[in-house]
């Protein structure tokens, strides 16, 4: 079973604990959304405690107050020490704050140059959804953020295609309320920290972030400005104690916001800042919804080739993934003969193969049903070492390949090109859940012949707990790494740290 159906079955939402990796459970590999353009515009006025008003959630409401249009900001430049090369900060007294820069002076992403621009604000604010443990209300035409008791992630979440492979700007006008506790926050999928922020707009944690700004203006209000690299589908602010995104939280309102806007710009330069020829050449055999999120986020050290033979997914999968340079999405099916073969597509997309599925297995598993034949197409089949003959692909560094029991075949496809292979990752079964399949042992045997050795199998928990399914992982051999060129060397260590072994 592919890892989009993996993830759908295993949720939406990023795990809670540091230590455990975003990547094992669930998450949002697919990519759909809608785009849109707007103008920043800020929210005017304060939030003041109303005092009639008793219990948490109730306790706000907007005081209208007016600005001096002269209140101009005044910004100053600095790289501290602890700053990391690359990041520039940016700070404005809070005397003098008060409007917002000119399109001409704007930080992080000039309005001129961005793809994508949308401001969110009033009760466009409710887009940002709850993605961990925060409650939230428009009041005053304002989003008031509270954090939970749990101890997990605290965030608010918007998710679409136009936001990958994209370097980011996420403005957000907030205030800090009377009973927060927490700092302010944004986060990359993955575990990442993009940025932290306290109620006085001092940089708690730089993270990820290519530039960040922060204006302390009249009222009490922080414009806070962060530039990041975004390689998923999504962005996500909230809450963070004190350098901790995961903590034990209050309850209790938090901020403000006032507005949010978020702006894309083209990464091709921040994807492309390592050689081509030291970047890892990522073979993707069935790559329906797109990379895997643990290729995803290198973004900048791989040149994805993905396979996908139904058209209508070549082209979403091609919408964002040809941002990364070098990238390609070709439009057929590999297998070990050229020709003509039946594609078996299922009730579940993710479970379609080129092979019958077997229900003499999967009857006895809930799971079947998503199996079951709903029509089928016929695919034109080639060997990928007939395209790599003629120039069509390149040479891989790692293969990874999730064809539902057809694995095996797009080996075999291969050729010698699996000898100046280093590494293949792919689904693979200990029962045939598909007619005529190679199992395990089957696609060990093959691959020892290549010089490869299994360093790890693990069991996908699709079928009521038995291990039927499992994610298995070949390198070559330690007396074939022996004999490569230190590039090679450099290549296997570092597909081995994102793969995580």
């Amino acid at each position: 079973m592919t890892h989009a159906l993996q993830d759908q079955i295993g949720g939406t939402r990023e795990h809670a604990t540091p230590v455990a990796s975003e990547l094992d459970g669930g998450g949002e590999e697919g990519c759909r959304g809608g785009s849109g353009r707007g103008a920043f515009r800020h929210g005017r006025g304060a939030f003041v405690q109303n005092h009639q008003t008793q219990g948490r959630g109730k306790g706000w409401t907007r005081a209208q107050k007016s600005r001096d249009p002269h209140d101009k900001p005044a910004s100053f430049h600095f790289a501290p020490p602890s700053c990391p090369q690359g990041i520039e900060l940016s700070f404005c007294s809070a005397r003098t704050c008060g409007s917002r820069r000119s399109n001409a002076s704007h930080e992080g992403v000039n309005l001129a140059d961005a793809i994508y621009s949308k401001t969110f604000a009033e009760n466009d604010l409710a887009n940002w959804k709850v993605a961990h443990e925060m409650s939230t209300r428009i009041e005053g035409g304002s989003l008031i953020v509270s954090d939970s008791v749990s101890q997990s992630y605290h965030l608010l979440r918007i998710s679409g295609p136009e936001f990958v492979f994209r370097l980011v700007t996420v403005r957000c006008l907030i205030e800090f309320l009377p009973t927060a506790s927490a700092n302010f926050y944004i986060h990359h999928f993955g575990n990442l920290n993009v940025a932290e922020i306290d109620a006085q707009g001092a940089v708690v944690d730089q993270g990820i972030s290519r530039k960040i700004s922060i204006n302390r203006r009249a009222l009490g209000l922080l414009d806070i400005e962060v530039t990041f690299l975004n390689c998923h589908p999504s962005i996500s602010i909230g809450s963070s104690d004190r350098g901790n995104p995961v903590y034990v939280g209050t309850g209790r309102d938090q901020f403000a916001i006032l507005s949010v806007t978020v702006e894309t710009s083209d990464a091709t330069a921040e994807l492309s800042h390592i050689p081509a020829e030291d970047r890892i050449t990522l073979v993707d055999v069935g790559g329906q919804g797109g990379l895997q999120t643990k290729w995803m986020l290198n973004a900048d050290r791989i040149i994805p080739i993905v396979f996908e033979p139904i058209a209508a997914e070549a082209a979403a999968v091609r919408e964002t993934l040809c941002r990364i340079p070098g990238a390609k999405v070709i439009e057929r099916a590999l297998a070990d003969v050229p020709g003509k073969r039946k594609l078996y597509v299922a009730a579940s997309s993710d479970c379609s193969s080129l092979r019958e599925p077997n229900f003499e297995i999967l009857q006895n598993y809930p799971i079947g049903r998503l199996f079951e034949t709903v029509a089928t197409l016929e695919l034109e089949c080639v060997r990928y070492d007939q395209l790599f003959s003629a120039g069509v692909v390149p040479q891989p560094d790692i293969m990874k390949i999730d064809v539902q029991g057809f694995e095996f075949e797009v080996l075999v496809g291969m050729g010698d090109i699996l000898k100046r292979c280093l590494a293949v990752e792919l689904e693979t079964h200990l029962l045939p859940i598909y007619r005529g399949q190679k199992l395990t042992c089957d696609i060990t045997e093959l691959l020892w012949a290549w010089g490869f050795s299994l360093k790890s199998l693990r069991s996908i928990p699709h079928f009521s707990g038995d291990c039927v399914e499992c994610d298995a992982f070949f390198l070559k051999r330690d007396e074939e790494m022996r004999s490569m060129p230190e590039k090679m060397s450099k290549k296997i260590s570092l597909i081995s740290d994102i793969i995580g072994k």
